[in-house]
């Protein structure tokens, strides 16, 4: 599933709320404050590079969203995950230079233990 493009106010909106939003099952604030210098870092350099955001879906599999753009997809395993992120980064950027020239993968857990 791919979303639409977003103009640049959309994707600074986006990753704020995917960074702010404490109701979402994310990594905990510092990881998702590293997460978003990381972002901004790349972005100021000029690296084309993508982070995904990958979480176990409940009911299995893999659910990823990239951090500051609208694609979002999902796959049985990691194999079938990595091959639906490039899938979907392609049809995003569909041959566009402007496209990223990395994709790095950020895979956020939960861990509960029980006292």
């Amino acid at each position: 599933m791919i979303g639409c493009r977003l103009s640049e106010s959309q994707k600074s909106e986006n990753l704020k709320s995917k960074i702010q939003n404490p109701k979402s099952p994310q990594a905990p604030p510092s990881q998702r404050l590293h997460l978003a210098l990381r972002y901004l870092q790349a972005s100021i350099s000029g690296m084309k590079e993508l982070i995904f955001e990958v979480t176990e879906d409940p009911f299995g599999g893999y659910v990823a969203t990239a951090l500051g753009v609208g694609i979002h997809t999902q796959g049985d395993g990691l194999e079938d995950l990595r091959n639906q992120i490039r899938d979907a980064v392609a049809c995003y950027y569909d041959g566009d230079d402007d496209g990223p020239s990395l994709i790095r993968l950020h895979f956020v857990r939960d861990e509960v233990l029980a006292v």
